[in-house]
């Protein structure tokens, strides 16, 4: 037991600090499934705070936007998530059978996705939807497992402009099995590294 305390605590200490690499970076926990296959659950992201600041976003960065929303249900206006960026100011964008098409075209996305179900659901429109025209500096932003995240084909509006950018995602740090193992809800060690 003390072995794996002791390689638990090292692998933490190694992996995980507050500040990484620069004063602009932060750590992001990953704590859904919305960027599945390329980011897993509980993985730690590397997010520049800087990056944008005198760049734009470009088509496939991997960013951490806010989202303000209206909830009565909840005390909460807004919420920090991880998206992809699919579509740039000024482009149209149209999904049809779980393909992307910009400006017409249809885009090669080279990474891995976890798509939409063939089957067409209206009530979700997970791989469709109608075109539409993406407003000067604002931007449409997907998650990689389609069918099970929420991103700019549910919000309202659709686009999110550059102001709500907090940062490009520069690494990800994914957590060892060991690690993953501590960190479950009935680890006896679970309390120690939360």
């Amino acid at each position: 037991m003390t072995n794996i305390l002791l390689t638990l605590t090292l692998l933490l200490t190694f992996t995980v600090s507050p500040r990484v690499g620069s004063p602009s970076h932060k750590e992001v926990l990953a704590r859904t499934g919305s960027m599945l296959p390329n980011i897993p659950i509980n993985s730690t992201l590397i997010v520049d705070e800087a990056f944008y600041t005198a760049k734009d976003p470009q088509r496939f960065d991997i960013v951490e936007v806010r989202r303000s929303f209206s909830n009565p249900d909840s005390s909460e206006r807004s919420m920090d998530v991880v998206v992809r960026v699919i579509g740039l100011p000024g482009e149209t964008i149209a999904l049809r059978r779980g393909s992307v098409y910009i400006n017409g075209r249809k885009i090669k996305e080279p990474f891995g996705l976890r798509r939409c179900p063939t089957k067409i659901d209206e009530a979700v429109p997970c791989g469709e939807m109608s075109a539409i025209k993406i407003p000067a500096g604002e931007y449409f932003l997907l998650a990689d497992n389609r069918a099970e995240s929420e991103d700019s084909r549910l919000w309202s509006p659709r686009t999110v402009p550059k102001s709500d950018v907090l940062g490009k995602v520069v690494k990800v740090v994914k957590r060892s099995t060991a690690v993953q193992q501590a960190l479950a809800a009935d680890s006896p060690v679970s309390g120690l590294y939360r």
